[in-house]
């Protein structure tokens, strides 16, 4: 993590020049926000520019989320080539790393059926199968991190989100089983429509706590708030995508791929936040000292 510290000098001069690199990383992580909401803004209105050809849809839609999931891969393989795996958020970094691989494979494999031979895609796929298994190290940075921040959680509240959660996704399971038309065909497929709903709601709770506990903490928590609020909005749109395709397959479904871009963007958002600012760079502690100190 990144911190100058000039022993050198008072307190009062140090304070100073704390507040002063506090308020530049705030309006760094600002301008981050800003980006982010600007290219899902520029996403919708292309969208909404050529909703009257399906396939230029398609191919925008897919090509835009294969772009935000490829940049924040990048910048979470960068942050686990220089942080190493030591360390509490060494591992959960390098968790998250290859989540986010084993969902950016998928989304390469929608792609080509959708895109490259401009086939149907089937149900399920190996895309399900990878999309299934990124859960695991998903879940296991969320709860990880969520155990290191958690001293400042109330206990009833944990309880009521957990509580809400599972209400929630409890009557979308059930309805998803009795309103699938693919119950007496493929118990595959039925067990695929239902995992993904359970396995949200397990993400869910701890992204939905982290994010509660540390959205009016220091800048520091920033990237973890953005990494929660990823991870809930890309299970959220997952849940309702689910649910819609398997109680009415015959519905055409197009709005939700916002979700998995905002997610990806956020992702990469938090990622590239967590590279400027919290690995420590010798290089870049001189240039900062150097104008500190003209």
């Amino acid at each position: 993590m990144f911190r100058h510290i000039d022993r050198n000098h008072s307190g009062g001069e140090f304070g100073g020049r704390h507040a002063t690199q506090s308020n530049d990383s705030r309006g760094f992580f600002t301008k981050v926000v800003i980006v982010i909401t600007t290219l899902v803004l520029l996403y919708g209105l292309m969208k909404f520019i050529l909703f009257d050809d399906k396939y230029a849809v398609l191919v925008f839609s897919d090509l835009s989320i294969n772009a935000a999931a490829a940049a924040a891969l990048f910048l979470a393989s960068l942050i686990v080539y220089r942080q190493k795996l030591g360390g509490l958020h060494g591992k959960t970094y390098a968790a998250f790393a290859a989540g986010l691989a084993l969902w950016f494979a998928a989304e390469l494999v929608q792609t080509y059926y959708e895109i490259g031979v401009e086939d149907e895609v089937p149900f399920p796929s190996i895309a399900d199968a990878l999309w299934l298994l990124g859960y695991g190290p998903f879940g296991y940075h969320l709860f990880v991190t969520y155990r290191f921040f958690n001293r400042s959680a109330r206990p009833h509240i944990v309880v009521l989100v957990s509580a809400c959660t599972a209400a929630v996704f409890g009557s979308i399971v059930p309805m998803t089983i009795l309103g699938s038309s693919l119950i007496e065909d493929d118990l595959l497929a039925l067990f695929v429509n239902v995992a993904y709903p359970a396995l949200d709601a397990v993400l869910i709770v701890p992204a939905i706590m982290m994010f509660s506990i540390l959205r009016k903490g220091r800048l520091g928590s920033v990237p973890w708030v953005l990494l929660s609020a990823s991870i809930l909005i890309i299970a959220v749109g997952d849940s309702a995508f689910g649910y819609i395709s398997a109680t009415s397959p015959d519905s055409e479904i197009w709005g939700f791929s916002i979700f998995y871009l905002t997610g990806y963007l956020c992702m990469a958002g938090a990622l590239y936040c967590h590279n400027q600012l919290f690995i420590y760079n010798m290089a870049r502690a001189m240039k900062i000292w150097q104008r500190q100190n003209r």
